[in-house]
């Protein structure tokens, strides 16, 4: 995994062009980075979770690795986890779909929503 890791890392800024870097990662992966310095201009919202009021929901997200595997079967469940922290509504995701692992859990978890807190990018 480390030799993979450096491979990829040496040959990842010349593999995609442009924009086709987080566009690809996002379809492959489900996860992208930026390279370089985030401008606090681009961060529009940040959720804070406390861990203490929220324990369940913090080891249900603390499970991700980064795979296509888990993109494939848990991309919904961490889909419906970040929505629903941002307080969008989630009830029409499909818990019953056997794809859709975990996001019963995940929505149990934001009925209570003590010890979230969501800002805008202007409050902090």
């Amino acid at each position: 995994m480390e030799r993979r890791t450096r491979w990829y890392k040496r040959r990842l800024l010349s593999h995609y062009s442009g924009e086709e870097k987080w566009k690809k990662s996002l379809e492959i992966m489900g996860t992208c980075a930026y390279h370089g310095l985030v401008p606090n201009a681009a961060i529009t919202r940040v959720a804070y979770v406390d861990y203490s009021k929220q324990q369940s929901l913090c080891w249900a997200a603390m499970d991700a690795s980064i795979t296509i595997a888990n993109y494939k079967f848990c991309s919904t469940k961490y889909k419906t986890m970040l929505h629903g922290i941002f307080g969008e509504d989630v009830s029409s995701v499909d818990e019953n779909n056997p794809l859709n692992f975990g996001v019963k859990f995940i929505k149990e978890c934001l009925q209570n929503r003590d010890g979230i807190e969501v800002c805008d990018n202007e409050k902090h």
